[in-house]
């Protein structure tokens, strides 16, 4: 079945509330945000990455994307806080992955987007590192140790897990 379709569905019967609404925007722009200061240390290398901070991620506003991730994002919250969450729906729960899929698939910085992840160009690989730093920097966590474990899932070829590497240096010095 078709995105739209499932968007449809879960337009009239389930839909989020003004509270979880304003946690994603909130919690979105401040990645955007993240991202786009990320970008905008490597845009001297790379200055087309400017224009790729800016957007990035602005798709998860887009039709496909913007209800399912309002979801995504609060379930995200409740599992962070300690609490037990579940989507209202099965509709809604695939819907959220079929978002996942199209947003993977709609922006180039996700390696998903690309047939093999070794097709990725520099700047590809740049605004990725600058999102993973970004998430790293939301929770806390090592972007050294999320790009190892990514390296090794997404088969990234030496040459481009040593740009990894580096752009995660020129980042966090």
């Amino acid at each position: 079945m078709r995105l739209q379709t499932y968007l449809i569905e879960i337009k009239g019967d389930i839909k989020p509330t003004n509270e979880m609404v304003s946690f994603f925007k909130e919690r979105t722009k401040k990645h955007i945000d993240r991202v786009y200061k990320n970008c905008r240390m490597l845009a001297d290398q790379y200055p087309e990455l400017i224009y790729r901070g800016k957007f990035h991620d602005i798709s998860k506003y887009g039709e496909y994307e913007y209800v399912p991730y309002i979801w995504m994002t609060w379930k995200y919250k409740m599992v962070n806080d300690g609490k037990v969450f579940e989507y209202p729906s099965k509709t809604l729960e695939t819907s959220v992955e079929m978002a996942v899929d199209h947003h993977y698939k709609s922006n180039r910085h996700h390696p998903e987007f690309h047939k093999n992840s070794n097709d990725m160009t520099e700047v590809d690989i740049a605004e990725m590192v600058c999102d993973w730093y970004a998430m790293s920097m939301e929770f806390n966590d090592d972007v050294k140790k999320w790009a190892d474990k990514s390296i090794k899932r997404y088969g990234f070829n030496d040459d481009n897990a040593k740009l990894i590497y580096q752009f995660i240096e020129d980042l966090v010095q």
